[in-house]
């Protein structure tokens, strides 16, 4: 497809998609020798563009999938996380740009990039089923002044933070900031982006994001809701965004198997705007019909000084109002958020229901911590708990049995004493015994 624009003194500029292996070698092998950075493997989403005039290659443009994250990108567009997670494809970045230096003239840089801009639509709805509405680009300014990028009505908005992608998730420090343009392709751009609901024109582009489902019916959620409300507030300023919705997210991220502050800010991202409405979330300033989510930063800030035993109250407290009958099974699992904060609690192995949690004052405090929920749940009733091989000590094994509860412990591989006096019970108890009393040996009980 091909897209004539006409240029100064009568010269007209043509807009080709390079497509075919020569062409693809004669665009890498130009960038090879011409470009600065070279050429660049095709990352998501890729287009490369010839400039042509007069039937010879001129210029040279490559389009990219764009950054994940730009931080001076966000704030022009104004979007939030999970519709820039849903709608990033609507976004292209100029990850090459070469005038070859056998056709430079005053002016063709500017004109070329314009040419370029202007076909650029129509050419990738042709490849990919859908157009693009903004496209950003990065300049050296050491090396450039972006002169071209201003005169094709590009925006400076601001510089990166220097950092490069090197694989998946790794980023390198390069320190070297690069200045940021953006180029809107469609004049309602920014529309586009932040709408409550993309207009069918650009759905394709859409990235369907699946919906977090709460794990817990309405009800509970909301009794859910008002234990954590009730759960001292360690912060002193920007309350902006209740403790209550906040710690009730951070509860319901890790039923559904979340490990960490990111996934915990991840899975609030996620919900809709109706689950963030019975989570009693605030609404957004700059759009109130929307329901703003915390922000990861919010929930480090909060997590960094939360009080851990006015969490576990509040947690117990909510346990044993909705706790019809103690499990048969229960399970020691212990929850750390990074290295900031963490609970051990008693669940269910049935349902993984939390029974009982216990406060962990830090890494290495977590036997202690499993010994002081059994003694808090009190009777066991002769539920089993299992633990891993962490809690493999007499202490920890006697207070279950103090507590009317049998014990299942893991013992490793490397642990050769204690599986060697293990397999040794093991093939000592009697018939017709049960387990327990083999136990009970162990521990030195009569």
């Amino acid at each position: 497809m091909a897209t004539s624009f006409s240029f100064s003194g009568g010269q007209a500029l043509v807009v080709v998609e390079a497509v075919s292996d020569a062409d693809v070698r004669r665009f890498n092998a130009c960038l090879a020798a011409e470009h600065y950075l070279g050429p660049r493997p095709p990352t998501g989403n890729t287009l490369r563009q010839v400039v042509g005039c007069g039937g010879e290659w001129v210029a040279l443009l490559m389009w990219n999938a764009a950054a994940r994250r730009l931080k001076p990108r966000e704030t022009w567009i104004g979007w939030d996380a999970a519709k820039r997670s849903s709608r990033l494809k609507l976004v292209v970045q100029n990850s090459r740009f070469l005038v070859l230096s056998a056709h430079r003239q005053p002016n063709l840089a500017s004109a070329a990039l314009g040419a370029a801009c202007q076909a650029l639509p129509a050419q990738w709805r042709m490849r990919y089923g859908y157009a693009p509405v903004l496209a950003e680009g990065f300049t050296d300014p050491e090396r450039y002044k972006g002169t071209c990028y201003r005169a094709g009505g590009w925006i400076d908005v601001g510089a990166s933070a220097g950092y490069e992608r090197d694989y998946k998730d790794y980023y390198l420090d390069l320190e070297h900031p690069k200045v940021l343009w953006l180029k809107a392709l469609v004049p309602e751009a920014r529309e586009v982006l932040c709408a409550a609901r993309l207009p069918e024109a650009f759905e394709a582009a859409e990235t369907k994001v699946q919906e977090r489902p709460l794990p817990l019916r309405a009800g509970l959620a909301e009794s859910l809701l008002d234990a954590m409300t009730g759960v001292p507030d360690p912060r002193r300023c920007n309350r902006s965004l209740p403790i209550g919705p906040m710690l009730t997210i951070a509860v319901l991220a890790m039923m559904c198997g979340e490990r960490d502050l990111s996934g915990i800010h991840r899975y609030g991202q996620q919900l809709k705007q109706e689950q963030r409405r019975r989570l009693c979330l605030p609404r957004d300033r700059r759009h109130p019909a929307l329901r703003k989510a915390p922000s990861y930063s919010a929930f480090y800030k909060l997590f960094k000084r939360i009080d851990l035993a006015g969490l576990a109250t509040a947690l117990n407290g909510w346990y044993q109002a909705h706790l019809d009958e103690l499990p048969p099974a229960l399970a020691m699992d212990g929850k750390f958020i990074g290295d900031i904060c963490g609970t051990l609690n008693l669940v269910s192995q049935q349902d993984g229901r939390p029974v009982v949690s216990v406060a962990i004052p830090g890494k290495g405090h977590e036997v202690g911590a499993g010994r002081a929920a059994v003694r808090k749940l009190g009777d066991l009733g002769g539920a089993v708990v299992s633990a891993d091989a962490l809690h493999d000590n007499r202490a920890s094994a006697a207070g279950v049995l103090a507590a009317n509860g049998e014990y299942f412990l893991k013992v490793k591989a490397n642990q050769q004493t204690m599986r060697r006096q293990a397999e040794d019970k093991h093939r000592k108890i009697p018939p017709f015994f049960s387990k327990r009393f083999a136990r009970s040996k162990a521990m030195g009980e009569p």
